[in-house]
């Protein structure tokens, strides 16, 4: 009959514990046990993985050939660009507003191509829609249509720029001087 306990010598190390192997490997067996329920209750429990990657650009190709425009045009001002901002971001909904939900559902899930801001004070000063041919769409017209009555209420200039590929700096220069009533020269 095998002893509980195996002496020392049979494995050539010494007997650290002065327990029986099978108290030791029983200690094992619940120590892996539990590792494994662990493992298991969060792969059951937990949430499943969530599908998102991230992207390789917050522009489309064409807005970011846009924005390097309106970089060199806006280089040495007092300006700040922003991308892709919320519309809810640019517009304030007072209290006592009738159906305060209704005008935030309309301007949550809409944004603008980019708003030229003062750099100081980051107030808004200019917006820029950059119209491609999905802008030729019903649908799309709609939304600009919206966007605009919007951007008049709060009387924030808008600037719809035809995607075309070609910005020449100066040209961008006159135009935001133009609409932000002379604010851009100002802040050069």
């Amino acid at each position: 009959m095998i002893s509980a306990t195996i002496a020392p010598v049979v494995f050539g190390a010494a007997d650290i514990t002065g327990l029986p192997i099978t108290v030791l490997l029983a200690a094992a067996g619940v120590l892996l046990m539990l590792v494994f329920l662990v493992w298991l209750k969060r792969q059951l429990s937990g949430e499943p993985p969530l599908p998102y990657r991230p992207v390789s650009s917050l522009l489309t190709q064409a807005e970011a050939v846009f924005y390097r425009a309106l970089l060199k045009a806006t280089d040495g001002s007092k300006l700040v660009i922003l991308a892709k901002v919320r519309l809810r971001d640019l517009v304030d909904i007072p209290k006592g507003t009738d159906s305060p939900q209704r005008h935030h559902g309309k301007v949550m899930a809409k944004h603008v191509d980019f708003v030229l801001c003062d750099l100081q004070t980051l107030r808004p000063l200019l917006v820029i829609e950059l119209d491609d041919r999905s802008h030729l769409r019903r649908d799309r017209m709609e939304r600009d249509a919206f966007v605009n009555r919007v951007m008049a209420t709060i009387n924030l200039p808008i600037w719809h720029i035809q995607c075309n590929g070609k910005y020449p700096v100066a040209d961008l220069q006159r135009g935001i001087a133009e609409r932000t009533a002379g604010a851009f020269a100002a802040a050069q």
